[in-house]
């Protein structure tokens, strides 16, 4: 069975969809998870999440550490970059 880093180096290396799809499947969830907890809102997660896996398909030559906890990072601060957009656009608006 292949490691992480192993399956994103293949997506990288190769375009191996399928690596990437396993990836996708084994952090989506905790990726999910963080985004929702920060922004508290379903749909924004799901937004964040699917850009946090975008970022990881543009970066993925250069990840060198933990798959799951740069996911977790970056998922963290798209996060915490949504709510600020929304913050700033409600102030906008009033």
């Amino acid at each position: 069975m292949l490691t992480d880093l192993q399956m994103l180096q293949r997506y990288a290396s190769h375009g191996d969809a399928h690596a990437f799809r396993e990836l996708v499947q084994a952090h989506g969830a905790m990726v999910h998870a963080t985004a929702l907890r920060v922004t508290q809102n379903a749909n924004v997660a799901e937004d964040v999440a699917q850009e946090t896996f975008l970022e990881l398909a543009r970066k993925s030559g250069s990840i060198k550490q933990s798959v799951g906890a740069w996911l977790h990072r970056v998922a963290w601060l798209q996060a915490c970059q949504a709510v600020r957009r929304e913050r700033t656009r409600r102030q906008a608006e009033e």
